[in-house]
């Protein structure tokens, strides 16, 4: 269960960190754009709301370890943590530029193929530096990957979880990404859930749509349930044979037929950006 959305305007000061304007709101913690008091240098600021912390202990303290454990160019890098009046706050590297969905959306015109491949390798960059550190994003959305400094970068530990965990109750994620085992029963946390979610996002900007289209997440999760995915061929014909099969088997409703994440990465690595 998710806390209300805090409707509290911003603090003046959090730590060392003085609040400039509100990045965006969540139902677990508002993101402010900040700047050190010390260096003036600008973060993210992650405030989780009043209540999360008594409703959801365990996810505040899994998310703050969790975004502290990584160290790699294509993930977002958390400087700092600590609390303000009792709530955890994150200090997060500010990223200047779109959500990959932003972009898409802005871009009239189809991904072009070069930058498929330069935005996947990003990602799959992002997500075996996760898996090496023993973690499974487990919320890889185009809404969570953010194209800043020329290059890809996952944002959004909030529904990460450490390899073998077992998940504590509820559909834990966007339903855009919700890898068919996910959907269906709670087994411990695999890589194989971030292959899925990789084949969605490589199918959405190949194709220009998700490949389970609904207007309502229920639909849409049931349509990954029951539907085998159409081929991007189906929507454009010049897509390179690999990338089109990467992408149809990273969607194998079997968990232990998608490919691996070094498998993915020697697929998109066949063609020069």
């Amino acid at each position: 269960m998710h806390a209300a959305v805090s409707s509290s305007p911003a603090p003046l000061v959090v730590g060392r960190y003085r609040v400039t304007r509100t990045l965006g709101r969540g139902s677990n913690a508002a993101v402010y754009r900040a700047s050190s008091l010390d260096d003036g240098n600008e973060v993210a600021l992650k405030l989780f709301h009043d209540g999360v912390v008594s409703a959801s202990p365990l996810r505040v303290a899994r998310e703050s370890t969790i975004a502290c454990a990584v160290d790699h160019p294509n993930v977002v890098r958390t400087l700092e943590v600590g609390r303000w009046h009792g709530r955890p706050w994150l200090a997060m590297e500010l990223l200047d530029g779109p959500t990959l969905g932003d972009w898409m959306h802005g871009l009239g015109r189809a991904v072009l193929l070069r930058e498929v491949v330069r935005i996947g390798r990003g990602v799959v960059a992002g997500l075996d530096s996760l898996h090496r550190c023993g973690i499974v994003h487990r919320d890889l959305g185009v809404d969570n990957v953010v194209l800043a400094d020329h290059r890809a970068h996952l944002i959004d530990l909030g529904s990460a979880r450490r390899m073998g965990s077992r998940c504590d109750g509820g559909l834990d994620g966007s339903p855009a990404c919700l890898a068919p085992e996910r959907i269906v029963g709670s087994p411990p946390c695999s890589p194989a859930e971030d292959m899925w979610s990789l084949g969605i996002l490589l199918h959405r900007m190949i194709a220009g749509v998700h490949p389970f289209a609904a207007q309502r997440g229920p639909a849409m999760m049931e349509r990954a349930l029951r539907e085998h995915p159409p081929s991007v061929r189906e929507y454009r014909q010049n897509v390179p044979t690999a990338l089109s099969l990467l992408t149809l088997k990273l969607l194998a409703k079997d968990p232990a037929n998608r490919p691996t994440i070094h498998e993915a990465r020697q697929v998109l690595s066949r063609w020069d950006v």
